[in-house]
């Protein structure tokens, strides 16, 4: 949740004075590309974070980041689509 509050602030706080750059260096692809980039980014802190299991801990041999059984949870799936609908909501926008 950390990492989630810090680049939310970032977004905020550095994201408009970098895309203002990016626009006027690279125009609209290189937007997007720039975007593209930030998910992993994103993904990587949550992805190998301690105590993550790897994939032959996990078992019958399922990958460590299948989330099909997280999203069983019903308040763990309210979170996940209500964070999907604020994507699609803003890519909208």
């Amino acid at each position: 949740m950390n990492v989630f509050r810090l680049f939310f602030a970032v977004s905020w706080t550095a994201g408009p004075a970098i895309a203002s750059w990016v626009m006027l260096r690279y125009d609209f692809v290189g937007m997007f590309l720039v975007a593209a980039l930030c998910f992993p980014v994103y993904y990587h802190p949550a992805r190998f974070r301690p105590g993550h299991p790897a994939a032959a801990d996990c078992p019958g041999g399922a990958r460590a980041d299948a989330a099909a059984p997280v999203l069983v949870r019903v308040d763990i799936l309210a979170y996940f689509v209500s964070f999907a609908l604020l994507f699609a909501a803003g890519t909208m926008g």
